[in-house]
Formats: structure tokens, C-alpha cells, sequence
């Protein structure tokens, strides 16, 4: 069941920190569900957390934002990464997108200003 790897792979991931053993299990529930974009989304969340690797952090989130251009949190997570590394533009134009897929949207709306 992929929701229950996911489930599984964030919960090693909050509670033992061990980003190998988690990127192994949210691997297999992407592998099982590759087209859910939580599960996408989390996992680059992990990337993010547990080994600071934006660039790879922010190809899952792309990912999941091809999967589902409306993923609200995907987009914010890619709009902050790119807004860390200096490309401000970027961030507005990831949020813009997201908001042409989900108006009105309050977190995204939040990150526009």
C-alpha cells in the first residue's frame, strides 16, 4: 500500500531521522503510486530536511507539480527553495502557475507577496 510506505517513510523520517531508510520507503510508495503528488512532495521534503539537497529536493517538487500542477504544497516548497537560492522570479512564477490551476488558493496567495 503506498500510503502506508509514505506514512511509514515520514514517521522514520520525523522519528529517527534516518534519511537512507526513509528515501528507501518513500522510493517504493512512489514506485507503487507514481502519480500521487503527496507522496512526491513529502519525499522532497525529506530531502530538503534530513540532507539539505535543494537541488534534488527541488526536482521532486517539480515532479510532483507535473503530476499534479495544482499541488499546492509542491508548489510552495519549490517557490521557497527557489526564493533560498536567489531566484525570486522563479518562486513568483512557480506560484503564479499554481494559482492558474488552484485561484485563489490562500497559502499560495500568502506567498506571493
Amino acid at each position: 500500500d503506498p500510503l502506508a510506505l509514505g506514512n511509514l517513510a515520514r514517521l522514520v523520517e520525523e522519528t529517527y531521522r534516518d534519511s537512507e531508510a526513509s528515501e528507501a520507503l518513500y522510493r517504493k510508495a512512489i514506485e507503487a503510486d507514481p502519480t500521487n503528488p503527496g507522496l512526491i512532495s513529502n519525499y522532497g521534503c525529506m530531502l530538503l530536511s534530513l540532507r539539505s539537497d535543494k537541488a534534488a529536493a527541488s526536482g521532486a517538487f517539480h515532479k510532483a507539480l507535473t503530476v499534479y500542477p495544482g499541488h499546492v504544497s509542491s508548489a510552495n516548497n519549490l517557490a521557497c527553495v527557489q526564493a533560498q537560492q536567489g531566484d525570486v522570479q522563479a518562486a513568483k512564477d512557480t506560484i503564479r502557475h499554481a494559482l492558474a490551476c488552484s485561484p485563489g488558493e490562500p497559502d499560495l496567495m500568502a506567498n506571493l507577496e
